[in-house]
């Protein structure tokens, strides 16, 4: 859904796919620097969306400058590769969340870890960590790509 917040500023909504998870909206600001605020979840109805209401609006995802991530959950971060690759726009996401979603290489197995060893500390059965763990696989999927560079 697209809706113009005022002029050179439209705001893009879209569903995020976990149950009860409310939906994420995204930014263009058109303009010298076209700059698309966070990207929605790495999930191809959203991509798709997204590519159709960027061509709707004008610049396209060639035409995008710039790309802002405001913190790198999945919902706001999951299509930066993607969109970077296609567009060849600057990212910037900050450091702090480079860190707290742990998107380096290797880093996403110890934040499972870390979470896995709290869950059963706290009494979940070994069920529970198992759907636990494939929940967070899950959410790791859905924003590849974060590249340390755009720090």
């Amino acid at each position: 859904m697209r809706s113009l917040v005022q002029e050179g500023i439209h705001r893009l909504t879209y569903p995020v796919p976990l149950p009860g998870a409310p939906p994420v909206n995204l930014y263009l600001l058109e303009g010298e620097v076209t700059t698309l605020v966070d990207t929605g979840p790495f999930v191809e109805a959203t991509f798709e969306e997204l590519r159709t209401d960027l061509e709707t609006i004008g610049p396209g995802i060639e035409g995008l400058s710039r790309i802002v991530v405001t913190h790198a959950h999945f919902d706001h971060a999951g299509l930066a590769e993607r969109l970077h690759t296609i567009s060849g726009a600057e990212v910037f996401l900050h450091p702090d969340d480079m860190d707290r979603f742990l998107l380096r290489p290797g880093l996403s197995t110890v934040w499972t870890r870390h979470h896995l060893r709290m869950a059963r500390f706290w009494g979940f059965e070994e069920e529970e960590l198992q759907i636990l763990a494939d929940g967070i696989g899950r959410l790791f999927d859905l924003a590849p790509g974060v590249r340390e560079e755009w720090l």
